[in-house]
C-alpha cells in the first residue's frame, strides 16, 4: 500500500510516483537479456527472472532456486540457442 505521493520537478517536467516506488531493472538478472513484455516484469517480481528463464530454469528447479541456485552461463547460452537467439 502506498504511503503517499512524491512529486519531483526537473527541467519543467513534474514526475508523480508513489513514495514506495521501486525502479525495476530493464534486463533479466539471470540471462542479461532485455525484458520484452509485461509478463517478464511479472515473472521478475515473482521469481527474479524473465519469463524464458522462469520456464527453463525456475520451474524445473524450484527447490534448488529457493536455495540460491542459478544456471551457469553455459546453461543459459544453451537455452538461448534453443529459443533461436544468436550468441
Amino acid at each position: 500500500m502506498s504511503r503517499g505521493t512524491l512529486f519531483q520537478e526537473k527541467d519543467g517536467l513534474t514526475t508523480i510516483k508513489p513514495i514506495d516506488h521501486k525502479k525495476q531493472p530493464a534486463n533479466c538478472p539471470v540471462c542479461k537479456l532485455a525484458f520484452r513484455h509485461k509478463e517478464d516484469l511479472i515473472e521478475y517480481n515473482n521469481y527474479g527472472c524473465c519469463t524464458d528463464c522462469s520456464l527453463h530454469f525456475y520451474y524445473p528447479n524450484k527447490e534448488k532456486w529457493a536455495q540460491g541456485w542459478r544456471p551457469s552461463r553455459k546453461q543459459i547460452k544453451k537455452a538461448i540457442n534453443i529459443l533461436g537467439e544468436k550468441k
